[in-house]
């Protein structure tokens, strides 16, 4: 039962009903049956005084129909998207939850305006999957100019469509000390850094004013992200701090 509506109808008029459905099909189609009883074709017969309805007609009482629902292509759902430094080339990891007719990643270069991409790689992808999937691809051809190179995912479904990732940002002068945190102001739930220069594992620790500590993550030389969903807005200091005297601080504003 979808509907115990009670919307009068006029007499020998035709009466268009609507019914919304909202779902996903994986399958290629599904069909969806139904009917349509006017309170089980007996009191609608009657007047509301208790009257019969002389030129009623009992077989249109009743409707019986089938909506077919096409399949709908479903997002990937990306789960984690993050970049290391292998001997200065940068390494783009990420993590998938869901793949239904999933084909492919491009991967995709940007220069430091986020205006002109360049395809530099394809992954092929699980196809479908409801487990966890990892996946990982190395610019090994990286000559750029720019100390800051922006990367992004291109997910492709096997009927052409797509979606684009976030927008990583990576340091690639690796002799130097690089720190980016980026967006700043956070009005999404990730807050993304990008450090060059660091000394091994670093502790990325997000800090309230008063110093108590809300956040904590160890990681590397590439680029990565604290989670902070759940964090009030507010003013934050994070701290950035590796064994080899490595220890930046920057103000960070949470504006979800």
């Amino acid at each position: 039962v979808i509907s115990n509506g009670t919307t009068a109808i006029t007499q020998a008029a035709p009466q268009t009903i609507l019914v919304a459905m909202i779902g996903t099909t994986a399958a290629p189609s599904a069909t969806v049956a139904g009917s349509i009883l006017f309170a089980g074709g007996t009191v609608a017969t009657r007047c509301s005084n208790g009257a019969p309805i002389a030129t009623n007609t009992l077989p249109n009482d009743g409707s019986t129909s089938t909506v077919t629902v096409q399949a709908a292509t479903v997002p990937v759902t990306l789960t984690d998207f993050n970049a290391t430094l292998l001997n200065c080339q940068p390494s783009l990891n990420w993590i998938t939850e869901t793949e239904i007719n999933s084909d492919r990643f491009e991967i995709e270069r940007g220069n430091n305006n986020n205006a002109d991409w360049t395809t530099i790689g394809i992954v092929t992808a699980n196809g479908n999957t409801t487990a966890k999937y990892t996946y990982s691809f190395i610019d090994k051809n990286l000559n750029v100019s720019s100390e800051k190179v922006l990367y992004r995912l291109k997910m492709i479904d096997k009927d052409g469509q797509y979606k684009y990732s976030e927008v990583l940002a990576v340091f690639i002068n690796c002799k130097t000390q690089q720190l980016l945190v980026f967006p700043n102001p956070v009005q999404t739930g990730k807050l993304y850094i990008s450090i060059t220069g660091a000394s091994g594992k670093t502790d990325a620790t997000l800090l309230s004013i008063s110093g108590q500590v809300i956040l904590k993550k160890i990681i590397n030389n590439g680029t990565d992200y604290l989670n902070i969903l759940n964090v009030a807005n507010g003013v934050y200091v994070l701290n950035i701090k590796d064994g080899n005297g490595l220890d930046k601080k920057v103000k960070v504003f949470i504006q979800k």
